[in-house]
């Protein structure tokens, strides 16, 4: 259960691990990079491990990320592809954000209606989210598109 976020600059994520019977383990990183594009994993724990070591060994298309059938968000040259169901979508250049994980929903309303989004807008948008649900927090990262 987690919060990944993107916007054209790059890719904010939660550190949280939860699963469906509620146990916990330690905060872990959801997101990697190389240099084409950085990414950030939600889901099946084992599929962002893979999903992961894919994008550091320097995969750089989204389609053959999306394969290992994780969710999650890509940014690459300035651009928000989504991955889910072994399936991408690149988001319309128009929307400045995009959200996956369980603390989507909560997030993107959050930020709704707001004209440009800036590093603090995101920050409080996580802060909130961790609030309101029980199974996205223990701090943000942030890592920056190439």
């Amino acid at each position: 259960m987690t919060l990944i976020l993107a916007t054209h600059r790059g890719i904010y994520s939660d550190r949280k691990i939860t699963c469906d019977t509620g146990d916990r383990c330690d905060p872990i990183r959801k997101f990697a990079y190389n240099e084409a594009l950085v990414a950030g994993f939600a889901g099946d724990l084992e599929l962002i491990l893979e999903s992961i070591k894919l994008v550091e060994s320097g995969e750089e298309n989204p389609k053959k990320i999306a394969l290992s059938g994780v969710e999650g968000l890509i940014v690459k040259s300035g651009r928000i592809y989504m991955v889910e169901l072994k399936k991408t979508w690149l988001r319309p250049k128009r929307e400045a954000f995009y959200a996956c994980g369980t603390g989507a929903s909560q997030a993107m309303a959050f930020l709704a209606g707001r004209g440009k989004i800036r590093h603090s807008d995101v920050c409080a948008a996580f802060r909130y989210v961790a609030r309101v649900r029980d199974d996205c927090g223990k701090g943000m990262d942030y890592t920056e598109a190439p």
